[in-house]
């Protein structure tokens, strides 16, 4: 029970000072990041964070076999290496277009 008291302090702790900095005049909105740059961040924490969750709140993995804690250890590095590549293969920019209608002649 205490641990459960503790994450809501913190919870509450962190909140609290992501108003008073809000207000101070430090945004703490994610509009300060790129979508594209946050949202991998955000599913790869959310991902690892659930995992370690589950396996010490639910004791998820006290009934496993090794060679299914295994499994599921490679399935998440698949997703987070998947994730890795597809984020740092993706154009940062768009090709810029071509000018219609221009002056120069092709020969």
């Amino acid at each position: 029970m205490a641990n459960a008291f503790s994450k809501k302090v913190m919870s509450i702790k962190a909140i609290g000072i992501a108003i008073k900095l809000t207000l101070e005049g430090s945004s703490q909105a994610l509009d300060t990041f790129n979508t594209a740059l946050v949202s991998p961040i955000y599913y790869a924490m959310f991902t690892s964070l659930t995992i370690l969750a589950s396996s010490i709140m639910f004791k998820d993995w006290s009934g496993q076999s090794a060679s299914n804690i295994i499994s599921v250890l490679c399935g998440f590095v698949t997703v987070l290496s998947g994730t890795m590549v597809l984020h740092s293969t993706r154009e940062l920019d768009p090709p810029p277009s071509s000018v219609s209608g221009s002056s120069a002649k092709l020969e």
